[in-house]
């Protein structure tokens, strides 16, 4: 699904295939610093911080990206630098204080998949109902509070006994053996991460004071120019940076999609009057006018304007002009008439019905009124590809279900280091009763429905996590979507209860798996599981705070801000796509949509099939579905960037490949945290400024 595990990105371009899940575990360390004050507060600090880059990015692409080695080396970097500036009065990070910081700063940067990218501004749409800013955070905190409590009860199994490589976790700490047995590369790094960082920020200025602009691209579509269907050149890196993370099958599957939806299929449905445009019309609305409840038209009275969806008939014309005597009605009235006349010779013959109004603007396209048509076929692709690719992990859900598996032998429990069993038992019940308590409180979800949703988020967080650890990909769209359609069969007419028990299911299943790759790290290198567990309680309530006030910040009004060109929030559209369909059914849909679905949801289940089955050296050949739905759902100017990220990672791979390995993912994060940083400080600034 679009909102992918932030853990993901991190293997795309790094070389953790040589590591070996097998080594030898060292003892827990009981003797160095490790849940030192300076060390959890630096990471919540940070994490908070970063939290906003994953809401940012989750908003505009769906994703988020891994921040524990970006964590890892702000970390190293502050402290070092303070023992310079006080002349060794005050000491760097030690190894392990600075695993506590990657854990809490993780923890922290992973809650935009907690629901403030998907579920939670669905919900806002389908409803109109928002949280306050305290509550939202109480409602995300609860939420990754059980994934967090489900980790602690498969530590001892998955981690020490199956030995699985949760290759996230093995990254990271190969890096903090790394950065501490050699400062070099460590200083390379963070200059690295600095410079990109540098670049991302000072771009997104050049774009935020419009001294750079996006170039649209003037190629006819169907006898309109391509930039109106949101063929342009972005200036921003943001996307770039991306497309260099996701590697070039991703990106390239992406391209593949834009092309398809929207140079193909979005014009079509365009010419045929399946996806009707919306024309606007500036006047002032005369007293006593009282435009109908239903139906193609409506009056935004903040901007002073009529707006119609579709092409407007004689007799709707008709119907409009009798309301008022106002001259400046009827003629804009005449004026919208022949404006929402996408056919050539409807537009001249209403042009010849009503005459002396002037000159009328060109019939234009809206990409965001194609969006309202392609998002269907787009999110029935993504979500059916992405059941069937998790139905090949029945295998290891049963392996997570039986406790067993191969991969290593057991370790002896003093020397690996345990969690108290009050921990588990402890956080399961607060996790429980807080978890329904608010889907009660919050969102008037029946007792039952609540406490089914919550135990099927204690189960599919163990399945997610097995999944994660063997592939470093946690399914957290399946998951959600596994509780969206078995809640849309027990209670159909509940956008609330789909969305939000879904919500628990994801946002656990992600939290869950991010503290299984840091108690993976923390295995490495001897660190205390239980100090590593409050380190993500408190990552967790620090990015709940910070992440939560941030996007009701950076989105005040969901239904008129999201799924547009500057916010496609793709995540959003899928799940809010599912409880629609459970809320109003199928004949609700736009014309036509219904057949495109069925034909996404047949390839949805194919292209999986002939994945799995096909040699390992033809399936990078093989596009992957669920790119290509998510492009359906976004807008081309972003497969665009990403594809062009995407081929200069590769020609730097071919032609520097252990350059690349060693810094490409360095560079992208550091580029991702400086645009997203200007771009949230630009929306802090226009709040402020009104």
């Amino acid at each position: 699904m679009a909102e992918h595990d932030p853990h993901e990105a991190a293997d795309t371009n790094n070389d953790i295939a040589t590591l070996n899940p097998n080594e030898v575990v060292p003892p827990v360390d009981l003797v160095s610093s490790q849940l030192t004050v300076r060390a959890l507060l630096t990471g919540m600090a940070l994490g908070g911080t970063l939290s906003v880059c994953n809401v940012y990015l989750g908003l505009k692409i769906g994703w988020g990206t891994n921040m524990s080695i970006t964590g890892i080396l702000l970390g190293y970097a502050f402290w070092k630098a303070l023992e310079g500036i006080t002349r060794g009065k005050v000491s760097e990070f030690g190894v392990l204080e600075n695993n506590i910081n990657q854990s809490a700063c993780s923890s922290a940067a992973a809650v935009s998949s907690a629901g403030l990218v998907a579920p939670i501004p669905a919900l806002a749409m389908l409803t109109g109902e928002t949280l306050s800013w305290a509550w939202l955070a109480i409602w995300v905190f609860s939420v990754c509070l059980v994934g967090i409590t489900v980790a602690t009860g498969l530590r001892h199994q998955m981690i020490m006994v199956d030995r699985l490589p949760f290759p996230g976790g093995l990254a990271c700490g190969e890096t903090l053996r790394e950065i501490y047995g050699h400062g070099a590369e460590a200083i390379k790094r963070v200059r690295l991460l600095g410079l990109g960082a540098l670049a991302g920020a000072v771009v997104k200025l050049l774009e935020v004071f419009k001294v750079v602009k996006s170039v649209a691209l003037t190629f006819p579509l169907n006898g309109y120019p391509a930039s109106t269907m949101g063929f342009k050149l972005d200036p921003g890196l943001l996307m770039v940076a991306v497309g260099g993370l996701v590697g070039i099958r991703v990106a390239a599957s992406m391209m593949i999609g834009a092309i398809l939806a929207w140079g193909v299929i979005g014009p079509m449905v365009v010419a045929d009057g399946r996806a009707p445009i919306t024309t606007t019309q500036a006047v002032v609305l005369p007293e006593g006018v009282v435009l109908p409840e239903e139906g193609p038209i409506s009056y935004v009275e903040p901007r002073e304007q009529l707006e119609l969806k579709g092409a407007m008939n004689s007799a709707l014309h008709d119907d409009l002009v009798g309301l008022s005597d106002d001259p400046e009605w009827r003629v804009a009235i005449d004026r919208l008439y022949v404006a929402s006349q996408f056919d050539p010779d409807a537009r001249a013959a209403a042009l010849a019905s009503v005459p002396g109004i002037g000159e009328v603007p060109e019939f234009t396209p809206r990409s965001r009124d194609v969006l309202t048509w392609l998002l269907w076929p787009g999110v029935t692709l993504m979500v059916v590809a992405s059941l069937v690719t998790f139905m090949f992990s029945f295998p290891t859900m049963l392996r997570a279900f039986r406790g067993t598996g191969g991969g290593g032998e057991p370790v002896l429990r003093q020397q690996a280091g345990t969690l108290p069993r009050s921990f588990f038992y402890g956080g399961a019940i607060l996790a429980l009763v807080l978890s329904v308590g608010l889907q009660i409180a919050l969102f008037e979800i029946i007792w039952w429905a609540a406490t089914l949703g919550v135990l099927m988020s204690f189960a599919l967080a163990i399945v997610g996590s097995r999944v994660s650890g063997e592939t470093n990909i946690t399914p957290v769209g399946a998951m959600g979507k596994v509780t969206q359609l078995v809640f849309g069969v027990l209670v159909p007419k509940s956008a609330a209860a789909n969305l939000m028990a879904a919500n628990v299911t994801g946002g656990a299943a992600s939290q869950c798996a991010d503290l299984m790759h840091d108690f993976k790290c923390g295995s490495m290198l001897g660190a205390s599981p239980s100090k590593q567990f409050f380190a993500q309680i408190g990552g967790a309530l620090a990015g709940a705070i910070v992440g939560s006030g941030f996007y009701l910040v950076l989105i005040p009004n969901p239904s008129e801000m999201l799924l547009t060109p500057e916010w496609p929030a793709p995540a959003v559209a899928a799940w809010k796509a599912v409880a629609e369909i459970f809320q109003v059914g199928f004949q609700a849909l736009p014309e036509g949509t219904p057949t495109a679905m069925l034909i996404a949801a047949i390839i949805g289940v194919v292209f999986p099939i002939v994945e799995k089955l096909s040699p390992k050296r033809v399936r990078a050949w093989i596009p992957s579905v669920s790119s290509v739905g998510l492009a359906f759902v976004v807008y081309p100017n972003y497969a665009i960037s990403m594809f062009i990220g995407a081929v200069i990672a590769l020609i730097l791979g071919r032609l520097y490949p252990r350059w690349t390995t060693r810094f490409l993912i360095t560079i992208c994060a550091g580029v991702i945290v400086g645009d997203t940083l200007v771009g949230a400080g630009d929306a802090f600034w226009k709040m402020f400024a009104g």
